[in-house]
């Protein structure tokens, strides 16, 4: 719901050369590789087909047939044990954002047993998705408790992180458990200090890699939603040692304003401990 007319005017051939470039790499066997040339991958195929559906999703005209065969890549994947833990947890994840309910209802063991044993918190955090997105709220709720289980860091600044030797950054598994918790429990009281982590992993305009950045968007994007904070309308009044040094207005305008830096003299501070109120 932002609008920004210089973007909308940049998007649809951005895209377009977007998903020409996904086209181009897709294999005969329907999945995608790093490269043009190596072998399939389940996670990039996996990554590949989340894309597409959140080119369709936004409105973009994309090609049913690279759609249909990367899916039936993943399908056949699946069903054949290949993937890891948390690798699957992401397949089942994007085959339940496209509809695919009966072969995600098969391997989350939907009227058949107990529900997959996952230890990863990236897994968890798919897995929960996965369900969620089925119908199975109950499953949902229950991988989504273990994730929170599992949460570090202190009540300024919450994580998580892979336990799967290095598969998955802190970053993106932090931001895959935020989406899961923002899609099945938007009323998480705890979300914010997730939301002030991730924020202070950034690096300038983006975070450690393009995949870690694509991941944090799509959660960030979510909890934005949810939180409304690109709609402000308080005051922010800052003060040292009691002190008056500033205030400011803040209102949705404010958001795609420069950061504001409050400058003030040495001689407001004292010698030993200061106090910042904000």
């Amino acid at each position: 719901g932002i609008a920004n007319a210089d973007l909308q005017a940049k998007l649809p051939a951005m895209v377009e050369a977007g998903l020409l470039r996904i086209y181009e790499y897709q294999h005969p066997d329907g999945g995608w590789g790093w490269w043009e040339n190596d072998g399939s991958e389940p996670w990039m195929s996996a990554y590949a087909v989340h894309a597409l559906l959140q080119a369709r999703k936004s409105g973009f005209t994309i090609s049913q047939e690279k759609l249909q065969r990367g899916l039936g890549y993943l399908t056949q994947c699946l069903r054949q044990g290949r993937p890891n833990e948390g690798v699957r947890g992401y397949c089942l994840y994007v085959l339940a954002l496209a509809g695919d309910g009966h072969t995600v209802a098969e391997k989350l063991a939907v009227g058949s047993g107990p529900a997959p044993a996952v230890r990863d918190d990236h897994a968890l955090a798919t897995y929960a998705l996965a369900a969620f997105l089925i119908g199975q709220r109950q499953m949902a709720d229950d991988y989504l408790d273990r994730l929170w289980t599992n949460v570090q860091g202190t009540t300024d600044a919450l994580h998580w992180g892979s336990r799967q030797g290095g598969a998955w950054s802190d970053t993106e598994t932090t931001a895959m458990a935020m989406l899961a918790t923002c899609t099945i429990r938007p009323s998480e009281s705890r979300l914010a200090p997730v939301a002030r982590w991730l924020m202070l992993r950034r690096q300038g305009d983006h975070w450690y890699s393009t995949r870690d950045t694509a991941m944090v968007l799509y959660a960030m994007t979510a909890y934005l939603k949810l939180s409304k904070e690109l709609k402000p309308d308080y005051t922010v009044s800052v003060s040292v040692n009691g002190s008056h040094i500033r205030k400011q207005r803040m209102t949705p305008a404010s958001v795609w304003q420069p950061e504001a830096q409050v400058a003030f003299p040495l001689a407001a501070l004292s010698t030993g401990q200061n106090t910042l109120e904000i």
